[in-house]
């Protein structure tokens, strides 16, 4: 269905270009941050990587009440423009030997567009969505943005594999690693041409026509839902340990195990592949059993497993390698699964944008941005297994703040006739 596509492209699109960053790190910070370190020069690349995630923020506060007023589509497009933009701008710009410090600069103020695209890509690719779906369906609905996550994962994981192998053997190393970025353009108009062609959420429609918009959402949501931004703040730490297995990980064994990158990237997406499957598994559990108890099983689950589990990858084989990454990509399913579709629930239409989309980004800027920037210096310093440690802290947050959120799935009586979309107003989305 057209809606389906529509609301996940850009998340794909999103990650996508993260996961190249942050994947290709290894192989082009050499070209734009120069460094007698190799560590050093990863982890400045992880800077920038950061400064994205850190605009992030600026621009939800910005772009989320355009959304809650113009409508989610028109927000859907402006996005995906800028995405397309920051990765044309980083595969043309010049290695640090040519231009000196303007390499770094174009590549950080291509970071920053790109980040205030994905400042307001998620809760409008959410929100789009989840608006769509009929009350019952939901949550495996909602697990669609995440897939899109984990395609785009699994392809940018493939195409850095596939590119890092192709260097210098095929083509130059200077140019194997921008191949991914010209990619990230060309699937950014293919995006904005969907998007295009997609419908208006109905919801939005109605609420539009019973002339139920507010002209400042980010008033009125201050005004009623305070409560419920800091419950989305500290619910998205999962960031942390979502940033550390799915996009890290790979480099944490080529860092720490002298793994050969384009194999540790094989892995990852084997792993990530685990991580597809798992996705609409754990949306439609939701929707069966509340989406409460998926997000404590992430929590609880690295809680108790991230320490031990990096211990296990100390000289650890290829194999052991896929099998730690896919435990951790069930785990993280548990609450990427229903996610979206949880915050979609805590607010109500006229500002549900503006309710997710300033937590979200101040969230994943905090616990998901610095995640690579932490676990690169931690290793720098000679203190790999301090990496388990933090993401332990980051999971002991989740656990505390999800027993403090009420159940927001709709009680089954509901919903059980229709098939419908009908309006989020749930009685979680009231103040809790």
């Amino acid at each position: 269905m057209k809606w389906i596509l529509g609301g996940s492209i850009g998340n794909f699109i999103e990650w996508y270009d993260w996961i190249i960053f942050a994947l290709l790190a290894p192989a082009f910070a050499g070209y734009i941050f120069p460094s007698d370190s190799e560590a050093t020069s990863v982890m400045l690349t992880y800077l920038t990587f950061a400064a994205g995630f850190l605009v992030r923020p600026l621009s939800a506060v910005i772009l989320s009440p355009y959304g809650d007023r113009n409508g989610r589509r028109k927000l859907l497009s402006l996005t995906i423009v800028l995405m397309g933009i920051g990765s044309l701008i980083i595969a043309l710009t010049p290695a640090h030997s040519s231009i000196g410090v303007f390499a770094p600069i174009l590549v950080v103020t291509a970071r920053i567009i790109q980040g205030i695209a994905t400042g307001a890509e998620f809760q409008a690719g959410s929100t789009y969505v989840v608006e769509q779906a009929s009350p019952r369906h939901r949550g495996l609905a909602g697990s669609i943005i995440y897939s899109g996550t984990a395609v785009a994962k699994i392809a940018g994981t493939g195409i850095a594999a596939l590119s890092a192998s192709l260097a210098p053997s095929v083509l130059p190393e200077a140019w194997a690693w921008r191949v991914p970025f010209l990619l990230g353009a060309v699937f950014s108009l293919y995006a904005l041409y969907i998007r295009f062609r997609t419908p208006e959420s109905p919801e939005f429609e109605a609420a539009r026509e019973a002339d139920s918009l507010v002209d400042k959402p980010l008033r009125a949501l201050f005004r009623s839902h305070k409560g419920s931004m800091v419950r989305v703040f500290l619910l998205v730490a999962v960031e942390c340990p979502f940033t550390v297995w799915t996009t890290f990980l790979p480099t944490y064994m080529h860092l720490t195990n002298g793994t050969p990158l384009d194999e540790a990237l094989l892995g990852g997406t084997l792993s990530l592949v685990v991580f597809f499957f798992a996705l609409p598994l754990a949306g439609a559990l939701s929707d069966r059993v509340g989406r409460k108890p998926l997000l404590l099983v992430t929590g609880l689950g690295f809680l108790l497993y991230a320490y031990p589990a990096l211990r296990i990858l100390d000289g650890a084989s290829f194999g052991t390698f896929v099998l730690i990454d896919s435990i951790g990509c069930v785990l993280l399913a548990a609450t990427c699964g229903p996610l979206p579709t949880v915050l979609s629930e805590l607010f109500p239409t006229e500002f549900r944008m503006s309710g997710i989309g300033l937590p979200y980004a101040a969230g994943v800027a905090v616990f998901g941005g610095t995640a690579p920037l932490i676990a690169t210096a931690f290793i720098d310093a000679g203190h790999t297994l301090w990496v388990g440690f933090y993401v332990t802290a980051v999971a002991l947050i989740v656990v505390v703040n999800v027993s403090t959120i009420r159940e927001t799935r709709p009680a089954p009586h509901t919903d059980k006739d229709t098939e419908s979309p009908v309006p989020l107003q749930s009685a979680a989305a009231r103040e809790l």
